[in-house]
């Protein structure tokens, strides 16, 4: 099985209907947002060997991300909060235009019995969490010998 994306819940497929900023551009408007809640945009590869999921979550700390697996699904998780959003910073500032935000980051991928779950390794550089899932024998690519006749 590949892995692939599990679709939200009817709660995680909502997104904000508040009217944003006229100062922000047509590209703002089309990031999906759920409030506090993000979905990472994902690569999913196939490798001979592996899969590799990478997920971007601009503006987390590597220490604020979180990958589990349970139950044939892997889910990363990451939150993204900066000392100038945080509820002191706003109570302190008089904001004209307030575009930053505090919020968490989450996507679930299916992922099934094909992967050694023992071997999943994880990776994070600038923004991007890259996930390899090495592929059991079972479902590796293998030649078969022909017998002589």
């Amino acid at each position: 099985m590949t892995p692939s994306i599990k679709s939200p819940s009817k709660d995680e497929s909502r997104h904000d209907e508040s009217r944003p900023s006229e100062l922000m551009t047509r590209s703002d408007e089309s990031v999906p947002r759920t409030g506090t809640f993000r979905l990472p945009v994902c690569d999913i590869i196939e490798k001979d060997d592996e899969y590799i999921i990478e997920s971007e979550m601009p503006g987390t700390r590597q220490e604020d991300v979180d990958i589990h697996y349970l139950h044939g699904e892997l889910t990363v998780t990451g939150k993204k909060c900066h000392t100038h959003c945080g509820p002191e910073a706003v109570k302190s500032r008089k904001y004209r235009v307030r575009q930053f935000e505090c919020h968490d980051y989450s996507r679930t991928f299916r992922i099934g019995d094909t992967i050694k779950t023992d071997s999943i390794r994880a990776d994070y550089q600038n923004g991007v969490v890259t996930v390899h899932l090495p592929k059991s024998e079972a479902v590796k690519p293998r030649k078969i010998e022909l017998s002589k006749s």
